[in-house]
């Protein structure tokens, strides 16, 4: 194994631990089974939410999988289901996902 392997491993270990950063979740697909997973929120992305017209939340998740996210499939995070949406991509052996969520209060629009 090469010193850059090593290295993405390592911080791939540090990002999705779960006693410090990460957190457990379900990812349901769109047949509707469902297998457990570890994300983490990507502070650093932009999020759409404002305090008075919101019409959705939009996020990005760092995702560690074995298998590549669909676009179309959720995840459950704390009880909120995330529609997993593009763009996706996969840097040092873990996907980011963008995700968004229903966000209005009327309760019309929902995942």
């Amino acid at each position: 194994m090469a010193l850059k392997d090593y290295i993405a491993d390592d911080a791939k270990k540090i990002l999705m631990n779960t006693d410090e950063f990460a957190e457990n979740a379900e990812y349901i697909r769109s047949d509707g089974s469902s297998i457990n997973v570890v994300v983490r929120e990507d502070t650093l992305a932009f999020s759409n939410v404002s305090k008075t017209n919101v019409v959705s939340d939009e996020r990005r998740f760092y995702f560690s999988a074995d298998f590549q996210p669909m676009i179309g499939d959720y995840l459950k995070i704390g009880g909120i289901h995330w529609k997993i949406i593009p763009p996706t991509n996969r840097e040092i052996g873990l996907w980011i996902v963008t995700v968004v969520k229903s966000a209005r209060k009327n309760g019309v629009r929902k995942f």
